[in-house]
C-alpha cells in the first residue's frame, strides 16, 4: 500500500496545438471575369450584373456553415438608448449591418467571396447611372441646340425617379457607389494578407489598386489615378509574366498557367494601360496649364 501512495502522478500531457488556420485561394480576375461577361456586362447590361452580384450575395451569406456569421439582422422592439439610435425616424425595427474583417475571414472563404461581389455591385450600380448620366447630358445638349423645349423641362433619361433627378444629384450618388466600390475591395485586400494565399494576395492588392483608380478617376485626382493604376499595371505584368503566382509546375497544369498568363498580359494591356494613358494625358495637360497660368501673371 505505501508503494502504490508513493507512485508520482502520471504527468499531464500538454494541450494539443490547435490546427493552423487555411489559406484560401481565390482567383479574383478570371472569376470576376467570368461573372461578367456571363451576366450582361458583354453587352453593357449593368443592371442585369448588378442583379446577379445580388442574388449571388445572398446564395453566400445564406450557406449553412457560415450563415450566422454574414447574415444582417433586423431588430424588433428595442429598449435600450443604444439600439434607439439605430432606429429609423418613426419606425420600429433597426438594420444590423454584419461588420466583417480579418478575424471573420479567416472562418470561411465566403467572407471574402461576399466582400469581393459587394465591391463588384457597387461598382455596377456606379456604372450604371453613370452610362444614364452621360446619355442624359448628351440629350440635354442636343435639345439645347436644337431649340426645342419639351413640356416640364428636359427629361433626363437617369436611374431613380427620372421626374426629379438632376445631373448633379445623380452624380454625387454614382461618385458615392465608386467610393464604396473602392472601400470594399481595400478591405479585401486586407482580408487577404490574413486568409489568402500568396496568390490570392497578389490578385486583391491589384484588384484593390484598379477600383481605387476608378474612383480617382471620375473625382479627376489625377496623380493618385495615375499611381494606383500604375500599381494594378505593375501586378497584371507580372501575374502574366508567371511572377507572382501560386502556381504549381503539374504538366496537367500547363496550359491553364499559359491561358492564365495570356488573360492578365491582355488585361494589362487592353484594359489598365488606356486609362493609365489617359490619366497621365490630363495630368500633363493640368501641369501645362498651370505653367501658362503662371508664366501669364
Amino acid at each position: 500500500m505505501s508503494e502504490d501512495n508513493n507512485t508520482p502522478p502520471p504527468e499531464s500531457s500538454p494541450p494539443p496545438t490547435p490546427p493552423p488556420n487555411p489559406k484560401f485561394n481565390i482567383p479574383i480576375h478570371t472569376l470576376i471575369e467570368t461573372s461578367q461577361s456571363s451576366h450582361g456586362l458583354r453587352h453593357n447590361d449593368y443592371n442585369q450584373y448588378r442583379s446577379y452580384c445580388t442574388n449571388r450575395l445572398s446564395r453566400l451569406r445564406h450557406d449553412g456553415s457560415i450563415r450566422k456569421t454574414l447574415s444582417h439582422s433586423v431588430i424588433h422592439g428595442i429598449s435600450s438608448a443604444e439600439s434607439k439610435n439605430q432606429l429609423k425616424k418613426g419606425g420600429k425595427h433597426a438594420f444590423l449591418k454584419k461588420a466583417l474583417g480579418a478575424e471573420e475571414a479567416t472562418q470561411h472563404v465566403n467572407v471574402m467571396l461576399v466582400t469581393l461581389y459587394c465591391a463588384e455591385r457597387c461598382w455596377s450600380h456606379a456604372m450604371e447611372m453613370k452610362a444614364d448620366y452621360d446619355d442624359a447630358l448628351s440629350s440635354r445638349s442636343n435639345a439645347s441646340n436644337s431649340k426645342k423645349k419639351e413640356k416640364g423641362g428636359v427629361v433626363l433619361g437617369l436611374v431613380g425617379d427620372k421626374s426629379k433627378s438632376s445631373p448633379g444629384s445623380i452624380r454625387q450618388h454614382y461618385l458615392k457607389k465608386l467610393k464604396k466600390a473602392a472601400k470594399y475591395a481595400t478591405d479585401l485586400e486586407e482580408m487577404a494578407k490574413v486568409a489568402g494565399d500568396d496568390g490570392t494576395v497578389v490578385e486583391a492588392r491589384g484588384y484593390a489598386c484598379w477600383m481605387r483608380g476608378n474612383a480617382m478617376l471620375e473625382l479627376g485626382d489625377w496623380q493618385t489615378a495615375c499611381t494606383e493604376y500604375g500599381a494594378a499595371l505593375t501586378i497584371c505584368q507580372a501575374l502574366g509574366s508567371g511572377g507572382g503566382s501560386s502556381g504549381t509546375n503539374d504538366e496537367s497544369k500547363t496550359i491553364e498557367d499559359l491561358e492564365l498568363r495570356d488573360f492578365f498580359t491582355s488585361r494589362a494591356q487592353h484594359v489598365i494601360q488606356p486609362v493609365l494613358r489617359y490619366c497621365q494625358y490630363e495630368l500633363q495637360v493640368g501641369l501645362l496649364f498651370l505653367c501658362v497660368t503662371f508664366a501669364f501673371f
